[in-house]
């Protein structure tokens, strides 16, 4: 029998590999009913003003129409530096607003534009996966980044993962120090 780590990684080469074979229109069409579900879901939640999202990687769905379609709310991008830990910044698409190249070749705010927003001022965060599984249990990337950063906010922040349906597996290796998402929303859930 496998280790978790073992089974962790083959998984999640698989499921990476599943966001990324979507071609670029299966992509931007399922991009675009998630970003349909979750503006919905977040205008039935008045009391969400601090959101965290992300940019995405191309096995992720794009989530940038829907932080230029809600200017109405205060959006927070994660930034990740050389050895220390992410930090979410605030950033606004409609204002104009630029993201600069940093680790891993990611868009991340510019930290002397975007000043940092503090745990305590996210009321929900939409959070990337290489997969899912129907009851929130949530695959990484593998950095840790979220399963460190997401203990910080307040108990009762909603953890919203967000994958291409592809991504969804009935079983996904779970430990100890691995969170939990609330809420998973694809292109057809």
């Amino acid at each position: 029998m496998k280790s978790t780590d073992s089974q962790k990684k083959s998984l999640r080469q698989e499921l990476r590999a599943a966001g990324r074979e979507l071609s670029s229109q299966q992509r931007a069409a399922a991009s675009a009913a998630i970003v349909a579900r979750l503006q919905a879901l977040i205008e039935q939640h008045p009391e969400w003003s601090g959101i965290a999202s992300f940019i995405a990687l191309p096995d992720e769905p794009d989530l940038a129409p829907l932080h230029s379609a809600m200017p109405g709310r205060r959006w927070c991008l994660p930034r990740i530096d050389a050895d220390s830990p992410m930090h979410f910044h605030e950033f606004s698409a409609t204002a104009g607003d630029q993201l600069v190249p940093g680790k891993f070749g990611l868009l991340q705010p510019d930290p002397q534009r975007h000043p940092i927003v503090p745990p305590d001022q996210i009321s929900a965060i939409l959070v990337p996966a290489a997969g899912l599984s129907p009851e929130g249990l949530r695959l990484g990337k593998g950095g840790g980044y979220y399963d460190r950063y997401l203990p910080q906010l307040a108990r009762t922040v909603p953890k919203i993962g967000v994958v291409f349906e592809a991504q969804i597996r009935d079983q996904i290796p779970s430990e100890a120090h691995d969170c939990k998402v609330d809420y998973v929303i694809t292109e057809s859930r």
